[in-house]
């Protein structure tokens, strides 16, 4: 993940930040089973998922907090607004930036990424279908 102030690269289960220029910020160990989900990012916070939890880690390298749904699997998170939506079991969730809280949760039978327009998301479902939502 790249923007105008910094770097972020997973490898394995290490998180590792540099600045534009190359140099070393921080590292973060993420804990448990590191898959290869990608990761987000806004202006506070950087995203991973595990299999079971998602960690917001602070632009400075510190765990801000952590989401685990009971006993749900966790996909690829997605920067909407002041929220992260994330797939958690046969549905999606979306998260506030702040402080990780709840704000809403649909049932889909989508999978993956979301993808965000200014007015729907969108994810794949099976049988090559695409599920969207919103008012696009």
């Amino acid at each position: 993940m790249v923007d105008d102030r910094l770097v972020v690269v997973k490898g394995g289960s290490v998180l590792r930040a540099f600045d534009t220029d190359g140099t070393d910020r921080w590292a973060f160990n993420i804990p448990g089973d590191v898959p290869g989900i990608p990761i987000a990012v806004d202006d506070q916070h950087v995203y991973v998922s595990t299999r079971k939890r998602l960690d917001a880690i602070t632009r400075s390298g510190r765990e801000a907090w952590t989401y685990e749904p009971d006993d749900e699997d966790v996909g690829p998170p997605t920067v909407v607004g002041n929220e992260v939506v994330v797939p958690v079991g046969d549905g999606l969730t979306a998260l506030a930036h702040a402080d990780g809280a709840t704000r809403w949760h649909t049932e889909t039978d989508g999978y993956g990424s979301v993808v965000v327009t200014p007015s729907a998301m969108f994810m794949a479902a099976s049988g090559g279908r695409i599920i969207g939502l919103g008012t696009g």
